[in-house]
């Protein structure tokens, strides 16, 4: 997790930002956020090769995640294993388009069509606090106030989301349907059509907008975020996965469940305990490099225009 942390904190200081970073989970670290310029935004089709200009050194892999579930029920994978599970994944960001964006790649086991799914929580203003409803308030308060000041949503990228019976993109606090598609967010994938409890690899692309205030009935009236460089902002990246067990299992289908992050608290109510992110400056060197070397993602995206 080191690797994450360095210069970062020095770069915020540079830049005059401060941060309540130690409320927040991890307390004191910071990782770091690639920022993509407009001239050259990854193609979303899920070849993830656009993405080898990211430094090694922004790459998450299941080594730097825990288990959340270990302190919430007795679970039996405490400790990552790349033979069950192995991903690697980073983000990026624009200025232009105010767009988060995710490259994910996974290798898993066992695929549990009930479990197996990617979940992002982001606090894009890191004003913290609740983004799920507060005791005492009424039905109509209650749906105003989940989702509000910080956004959470299942990625189901795989074609079983029929047998799910969930959409790809699912805000599952809220009723809304109206943020799945252009111009709040998009994604692609590929992935190796398992059966149930086969093994398979899985790539997934994805950009997605957040909001300041989303409210749910009201897509104009809703304050897409902002997003500045230098900035702080809260966002949670957990994988479900669903395996075959004897212990904690489900009784029908037997299957143990872990919820891999790199918080250690719940957070999918509480924004105060999402892992913090800076949204770095764009690092033209490295991106001149990978236009000479006319990396295939560039050609790709040449092709797009």
């Amino acid at each position: 997790m080191s690797k994450l942390l360095k210069g970062v904190v020095s770069f915020a200081i540079a830049f005059g930002f401060t941060t309540s970073a130690g409320a927040h989970d991890p307390p004191g670290v910071i990782f770091e956020m690639w920022q993509w310029p407009s001239s050259h935004l990854p193609v979303l089709d899920a070849d993830l090769s656009e993405w080898e200009v990211v430094p090694e050194e922004l790459w998450i892999t299941e080594q730097d995640l825990n288990n959340l579930l270990i302190t919430q029920i007795d679970v039996t994978d405490t400790e990552p294993d790349a033979s069950d599970l192995a991903v690697r994944f980073t983000f990026g960001w624009n200025d232009e388009t105010e767009r988060i964006y995710l490259a994910y790649d996974r290798y898993d086991d066992y695929w549990s069509h009930q479990r197996d799914d990617i979940e992002l929580a982001v606090d894009a203003d890191h004003s913290g606090g609740l983004y799920w409803s507060s005791e005492g308030q009424s039905d109509e308060e209650a749906q105003r106030q989940r989702n509000r000041h910080a956004q959470i949503s299942h990625f189901f990228f795989h074609s079983k989301t029929e047998e799910v019976g969930v959409p790809w993109n699912w805000h599952w606090m809220t009723q809304a349907d109206w943020y799945r598609g252009e111009p709040y967010s998009d994604g692609a994938y590929q992935w190796t059509e398992p059966e149930l409890g086969q093994e398979y690899n899985w790539q997934i692309e994805l950009w997605h907008v957040w909001w300041d205030d989303f409210n749910w009935q009201d897509p104009e009236g809703s304050i897409i975020h902002d997003l500045q460089e230098g900035e702080i902002i809260g966002l949670a990246a957990r994988h479900k996965d669903g395996d075959v067990g004897l212990c904690c299992g489900n009784e029908e289908t037997g299957e143990v469940f872990s919820d891999w992050a790199l918080n250690f608290n719940e957070s999918s109510e509480n924004a105060d305990f999402l892992p913090d992110w800076i949204l770095l400056p764009v690092n033209e060197e490295l991106l001149a490099t990978s236009v000479e070397n006319d990396t295939w993602g560039h050609i790709k995206a040449s092709f797009s225009r």
